[in-house]
């Protein structure tokens, strides 16, 4: 009986690894500096895969809607008053709601 349980979590384990070996192979790879070199040698960021914006054009993906969002900002961190302030700018804080986080 002792053989089959380690049989069973020697396959257990198995299955596990084989799960995670095709997660690596399907996880985006991050890039290198020399994949966002222009021709000329300069560092061309390319656009983020993720970009989207909150929009009042007709049809947008994000329309600003009330309790649709909500921001955590941590001060720490050098984007947060940007992201503060770009809120305020747009006009969205009544729309956006923020909680400060350490």
């Amino acid at each position: 009986k002792k053989q089959n349980t380690i049989e069973q979590h020697q396959h257990k384990n198995l299955r596990k690894s084989t799960a995670q070996q095709q997660q690596r192979e399907t996880m985006p790879k991050a890039r290198t500096a020399l994949e966002e070199m222009g021709d000329d040698g300069s560092f061309v960021r390319k656009d983020a895969s993720w970009r989207n914006w909150i929009s009042r054009e007709p049809g947008a993906k994000f329309p600003p809607e009330k309790d649709r969002y909500h921001l955590f900002v941590a001060y720490a961190c050098p984007w947060a008053s940007r992201t503060l302030m770009a809120r305020a700018i747009k006009g969205l804080e009544d729309i956006i709601s923020v909680t400060i986080v350490m």
